[in-house]
């Protein structure tokens, strides 16, 4: 499916490249907004069994924006743990 997903959208006039994923089942389209709408994408897409999904700048800054918070919260967490496996917070309760 994927490999026909990369094909049709290859063969698309307008389409300056497309990446397909498999672990992400996603792809990433490049294509020139003069040549190809995105009405024209969906439907190239949807004719072989696939949603188009689209993701504006907003939305992506959005989700990099998450994961960095999810990152930061992971790396406190970790340092959290081995201070307290040491016990480095008990030693700091006492002066506090």
């Amino acid at each position: 499916m994927l490999y026909r997903l990369k094909k049709k959208l290859q063969s698309i006039e307008g389409v300056l490249t497309a990446v397909v994923s498999l672990p992400s089942r996603s792809a990433t389209i490049q294509f020139d907004k003069s040549l190809v709408t995105l009405l024209q994408l969906k439907r190239a897409i949807s004719n072989i069994g696939c949603d188009l999904v689209i993701e504006d700048e907003k939305l992506v800054e959005n989700i990099e924006k998450q994961v960095y918070n999810s990152l930061l919260i992971k790396t406190f967490c970790i340092l959290f743990l081995f201070f307290d496996s040491h016990g480095i917070i008990n030693e700091v309760d006492r002066y506090i």
